[in-house]
């Protein structure tokens, strides 16, 4: 690829991320009046410079016009994106429908409605928006991924990975191909293979989030599926190794331990997870976290500072985090009220995510 081609696809993918339609439209008429200005002068003086810089201004007003409506389909797609995180899915169809409108062949606003109808509950309709995606972009991972997905909710599972597998060939480094199709192997009760897939995106997937999920879904296949406990303290361990920060890994090491009889072990891992910094996955539930973390480690130590740090984290997650999880701090609160708490102390859930 030339310097010059790859340039020009940076400059093509940047303007479609940061532009909206109607910026697109505006550069490509003040690009085409421009050219009209320079083409007056360069007949005037008759330069041949002038003749090309026109000529050059002209091509790109007409390419503007004609990126306009990508670069507002993709705009909205991404808008649809943002709305479904909010739970906010009929307004985000509203949004991947006009997307369509404009560009008809715009695969990933029909990748982002399967996922939106299946999400309401209307499925046929997200079969044939996935459908139509394959149709569109036939390798492309995401519109693989989306039938995948669809094909797993009617029980195909073998079919699903067949679609993944396309994808993960177009693109060996494919992260949500290779947890997927581990996931379809758990669900057909085929561990080794699952396994096997999620070694291959170590392999191929240098991403650290990637890795650390990939990770951590290898020690719950060994300690849910296979039932071997040393081995999945090896994958926590390797996981929490890529990213001592999170604190989902010392967590399911620290049950491990309990599990083991490594109460020591346990209460310190517990303590490593109340310590971490809040995660972008943890939203509007940081502080409920962290307080289970130390109600664990309570649960282990009995020592006043650990019930000190629980009610602190307690009272935070009352006045920080989202309602459920400030309405369960809240029972805890009155719980804990109780003089005769500390001598039985609680074992409190921990939500994973």
């Amino acid at each position: 690829m030339s310097l010059n081609r790859a340039f020009s696809q940076r400059f093509m993918r940047h303007a479609r991320q940061t532009l909206s339609g109607r910026r697109m439209d505006q550069i490509g008429t003040v690009c085409l009046l421009s050219a009209a200005g320079v083409c007056f002068g360069a007949m005037l003086s008759n330069s041949l410079l002038l003749w090309f810089v026109a000529f050059g201004l002209a091509i790109a007003g007409m390419g503007a016009h004609v990126l306009s409506p990508h670069v507002e389909a993709r705009r909205l797609v991404s808008q649809a994106r943002k709305l479904a995180e909010l739970g906010r899915l009929r307004e985000a169809i509203a949004y991947t429908n006009r997307a369509i409108a404009l560009v008809p062949d715009v695969m990933s606003a029909f990748v982002v409605r399967s996922a939106l109808y299946a999400g309401i509950g209307q499925l046929d309709m997200a079969v044939d928006d996935a459908e139509h995606a394959v149709r569109l972009s036939p390798r492309h991972p995401e519109a693989r991924l989306a039938r995948a997905r669809m094909y797993s909710r009617y029980g195909l599972h073998e079919d699903a990975i067949l679609d993944l597998q396309v994808g993960l060939d177009e693109r060996p480094d494919w992260a949500a191909g290779y947890i997927e199709s581990a996931y379809l192997y758990v669900r057909l009760q085929e561990y080794q293979k699952a396994l096997d897939a999620l070694q291959t995106l170590q392999q191929h997937v240098r991403a650290l989030p990637s890795r650390y999920e990939a990770y951590l879904l290898t020690g719950w296949i060994y300690e849910e599926k296979l039932k071997d406990i040393e081995r999945a303290l090896v994958a926590y361990s390797r996981a929490i190794a890529l990213q001592p920060e999170r604190r989902i890994g010392y967590a399911r090491r620290a049950a491990l331990y309990t599990t083991r009889g490594d109460r020591l072990q346990a209460a310190e891992d517990w303590l490593r997870a109340a310590q971490c910094p809040p995660h972008e996955s943890e939203r509007n539930r940081s502080a409920w976290l962290r307080a289970v973390c130390y109600g664990k480690r309570y649960a282990l130590t009995a020592e006043p500072e650990d019930w000190r740090h629980w009610r602190e984290a307690l009272e935070q997650s009352v006045r920080e985090d989202a309602e459920p999880y400030a309405k369960r701090a809240q029972i805890m609160l009155r719980v804990m009220a109780n003089p005769q708490l500390s001598a039985f102390p609680p074992r409190p859930t921990f939500y994973l995510n």
